[in-house]
């Protein structure tokens, strides 16, 4: 139990630094630094280890936990949880490998590189049906 409440503080930690930055880098609104937080939160909730020892399958696995079946959702609202928290975590795990770092400089660390967004079928299809 002592080293989960450990883990838990350290990660509370880790996020309350990674939003301060934020603010200083790119001053977010309240709503997408909200957006962020809840996205680490469950993160952490799910795997259950450090920021710092999670691997690349830990976080697919986190991300494909938000995939739906087309009869559940026909207008894939999935997917933009998957690829929001997708954008989240990269930005994230690149700050957190280098913070001194500036945003545009920062490289992919292995654990978030090749992590693909997904296209939203309705979307396009709506697109696509609007008459010019």
């Amino acid at each position: 139990m002592k080293q989960s409440l450990s883990v838990l503080s350290q990660t509370e930690e880790t996020i309350r630094q990674y939003t301060l930055s934020m603010e200083t880098e790119v001053n977010p609104s309240k709503n997408y630094e909200n957006s962020i937080v809840h996205c680490l939160r469950a993160l952490a909730k799910q795997i259950k280890k450090s920021f710092e020892s999670m691997t690349k399958e830990d976080i697919v696995l986190f991300l494909n936990s938000f995939k739906k079946s087309e009869p559940l959702d026909p207008l894939h609202q999935s997917v933009g949880t998957y690829n929001l928290y997708s954008v989240h975590l990269i930005r994230f795990f690149r700050w957190l490998y280098s913070p001194d770092m500036t945003p545009a400089e920062r490289p992919k660390p292995d654990c978030i590189r090749n992590i693909t967004r997904f296209i939203r079928h309705n979307v396009i299809l709506s697109y696509l049906s609007y008459s010019f």
